[in-house]
């Protein structure tokens, strides 16, 4: 009851934090039988949440086993799906829970459900492939090989941040084609070290899908490609960027696309300048002034506290990693305190009709709050002096590599 719940509220949340959710792929996935989903894992249980709410199966999820040793986090991992995993550093002890972990994990295939696994194995804030660890090999070599589940098959999607930490950026989720774990079998001529070739199989899968960053480069100046790409193509992005990353191999021709992204870091707000000068500069105040009335009641009770809740949790999580789906997680706990206390003040002091109204004003008002973030940012930009008239370099990228 709790999972079907929190997808739709999490779904609510994720849309008003991010500006834009790219899903691309995700028709690939089947409706049912036994499914494994990869993904790398760059920003917590970000991807989990993203990933739960933005394709249409419902998932199990393999995570870290110490936070089961919370007695007050347990009982909500139970209910929301979550099967222990522990490493290493977790002690022989506690390795050897993992047989129950895998049992149960093997149980949920049998049932033909799906289960969600981070193969890279740990959480860091990079824009690159990191090694996979063999634990998704080896969950699905005992699926087939011990307990001869048939039909299973394994997809992967990248996940890919402009800036995680920012309130109204974008996030892209590309799945990969299916990988049916029968048929590999059948066209296996190697019988042995099926763990590695496995793994291989999977770094494969998610690295096509995959912006090819290098660990060298500046991100901010290749998040900058991405979003030229997908100003001019709706699909087949990654193809087309890793195309043009792959053109760009050698180092000299890699330091002067950065050298063109650089000069883009100005020229992509000409170009949103350029699209503000599409209507009106009345329309866009009207519209500025509109959103900022609607956006009154939540500016008061919920925007404030949003942001010292941010900024709370960047003080004390140790991990970067963490602070945009905790802030997040503790954002929506607030929003739902605060809409039930407006639903039940204003129906006790009216009625239910009253206190519905201001209830649906509230969540109306927080919404046209986003959208308010979205056009002062345009705004400002336009109005910027300095973006006018870089606008030739946003072209020159399309021309020079062929957007």
């Amino acid at each position: 009851m709790l999972y079907p719940l929190l997808r739709v509220w999490t779904r609510l949340a994720l849309q008003f934090y991010f500006k834009k959710i790219e899903v691309s792929g995700v028709e690939k996935i089947p409706q049912d039988g036994p499914l494994l989903l990869l993904a790398n894992h760059p920003n917590s249980f970000m991807e989990a949440c993203l990933l739960s709410c933005f394709q249409p199966r419902e998932l199990n999820y393999l995570v870290r086993g110490d936070l089961f040793e919370k007695k007050w986090l347990k009982p909500i991992l139970d209910a929301t799906h979550q099967i222990p995993i522990y490493r290493m550093k977790d002690g022989i002890a506690n390795l050897k829970k993992n047989k129950s972990s895998f049992s149960i994990s093997y149980e949920i295939l049998k049932k033909e459900k799906a289960i969600l696994l981070f193969p890279e194995a740990s959480t860091l804030y990079v824009p690159f492939l990191r090694p996979l660890q063999k634990g998704a090999a080896r969950l699905v070599t005992g699926a087939k090989e011990e307990n001869d589940i048939s039909g299973l098959k394994v997809i992967c999607c990248s996940v890919h941040y402009t800036d995680a930490f920012s309130w109204r950026s974008n996030v892209y989720l590309k799945f990969s084609e299916l990988l049916d774990v029968d048929q590999y079998y059948k066209k296996a001529e190697d019988k042995s070290d099926h763990l590695t070739r496995l793994t291989d199989q999977f770094a494969y899968m998610l690295r096509t899908q995959h912006f090819d960053y290098r660990e060298t480069e500046p991100r901010i100046h290749l998040d900058h490609l991405v979003s030229i790409v997908e100003s001019k193509h709706k699909a087949h992005c990654s193809e087309k960027i890793n195309s043009i990353l792959e053109q760009n191999q050698d180092a000299e021709e890699r330091t002067l696309l950065t050298q063109d992204l650089k000069l883009y870091h100005q020229g992509q707000k000409s170009f949103f300048a350029d699209r503000f000068a599409t209507r009106s500069v009345a329309l866009h105040l009207i519209l500025l002034l509109f959103y900022f009335v609607v956006s009154i009641p939540s500016i008061i009770v919920l925007i404030p506290v949003f942001y010292l809740i941010h900024k709370a949790v960047s003080r004390k999580i140790k991990h970067k990693e963490f602070v945009p789906p905790i802030s997040v997680a503790a954002n929506m706990v607030y929003h739902l305190l605060i809409s039930t206390l407006v639903l039940i003040s204003f129906t006790s002091i009216c009625n239910f009709w009253f206190g519905l109204g201001a209830f649906i004003i509230l969540q109306f008002s927080l919404y046209a709050s986003s959208l308010l973030k979205d056009k002062l940012k345009l705004v400002r930009l336009f109005l910027n002096e300095e973006t006018k008239g870089r606008y030739a370099q946003y072209l020159n990228i399309i021309n020079k590599y062929n957007i």
